[in-house]
């Protein structure tokens, strides 16, 4: 699996509140996925699967009191969410048409004071959704996002499209694979050589057999 970011910079700002008695509270709104489209990493969600991926999201995360976004990308841990980094929660996400509104409140966490500071000066970011997720390239070129596994419906970013490249560059010899049920980073290279050291040894007779043996090992190996 591979990791995906996907960044959107068009937010609204809402504030609840006006006084001692009733402080602001801060929220940020936009669409942070959408689906059927190709967006400008060459990639499409299905709008499908984006639906299964958010519903999934939703019951384990929003549902939970539990659905947060950091400020800025994580670069050591991106498969997990840190709390020492937590800025805001989101208390909705909307589907319109192929797209999701995601609604969230700014916290009083360290970081969430900063991205209060960021409002209050009106210094604009942007957001990113985080996950992970195969990808089949199709016939025009074009990745088609597979088994989309979310972590944050956003994370906030000043440049989100910087990020992007960043972290595709940082993780493009890196796979992500499940083990017990967590995801971690593993380089796949040796079980590659191994693969090719099975088909070498292989008799012709049983190469359909190693072939099978060979893709569900690796699919197997990425948690699809």
């Amino acid at each position: 699996m591979k990791l995906l970011i996907e960044s959107y910079d068009e937010l609204n700002i809402l504030t609840e509140g006006n006084g001692k008695e009733n402080p602001k509270k801060y929220f940020i709104e936009g669409i942070t996925l959408q689906g059927n489209i190709k967006n400008g990493n060459n990639r499409i969600y299905p709008t499908e699967m984006l639906s299964e991926s958010v519903g999934k999201h939703v019951s384990s995360y929003l549902d939970k009191n539990r659905a947060v976004g950091e400020l800025g990308h994580p670069t050591e841990t991106p498969q997990k969410i840190n709390y020492d980094n937590v800025s805001h929660k989101f208390v909705s996400v909307i589907q319109e048409g192929n797209s999701w509104r995601t609604k969230a409140k700014v916290l009083d966490t360290p970081k969430g004071q900063i991205l209060q500071n960021l409002i209050k000066e009106e210094i604009s970011f942007g957001i990113s959704s985080r996950g992970f997720g195969g990808t089949k390239t199709s016939d025009n070129g074009v990745a088609v996002v597979q088994n989309l596994h979310l972590v944050s419906l956003g994370d906030i970013e000043h440049e989100p499209s910087a990020p992007d490249a960043f972290m595709t560059a940082m993780m493009e010899n890196k796979e992500w694979i499940f083990e017990n049920g967590v995801l971690v980073g593993k380089d796949l290279s040796e079980e590659i050589d191994n693969y090719h050291t099975i088909m070498e040894k292989c008799d012709k007779k049983d190469i359909n057999k190693a072939i099978l043996h060979i893709f569900t090992d690796y699919f197997g190996k990425l948690g699809c």
